[in-house]
């Protein structure tokens, strides 16, 4: 005989696995954007390596523009800011999610113990 699903357990687990999916996407997320800081911090140090009158070229949709290096050091600098406060945003989601996520594990582990009262019925 299958064992069923106590039926006041079963929303806790659909949370659960929901709380797990949303915490792999924002943790792809965070990676995304950690990577993509250090590409942009890779590129600020080989910047700083380049003279001053060093010519430059930034992809404008399917042309090459010629820029400064000063105006690719700025648009740089100011993505890499978004990007750290999009990664400090996503880690403290992670947290919320991760602790959410340890607390509904507990709830679940109660009611599963002999006395936890999931599916248990009163006669």
């Amino acid at each position: 005989m299958a064992q069923r699903i106590p039926p006041d357990l079963e929303p806790l687990l659909i949370k659960a696995q929901q709380l797990e999916a949303q915490l792999a996407q924002v943790a792809k997320q965070r990676e995304v954007a950690e990577a993509e800081l250090r590409e942009i911090e890779r590129t600020l140090a080989t910047l700083e390596k380049l003279p001053d009158d060093a010519t430059l070229y930034k992809s404008e949709g399917y042309v090459l523009v010629k820029v400064s290096k000063e105006d690719v050091k700025k648009d740089l600098e100011e993505r890499k800011e978004l990007l750290e406060v999009s990664v400090n945003s996503l880690r403290k989601q992670e947290e919320k999610i991760r602790e959410e996520l340890i607390k509904l594990r507990k709830e679940i582990n109660m009611k599963l113990r002999p006395g936890g009262h999931a599916g248990s019925v009163a006669g």
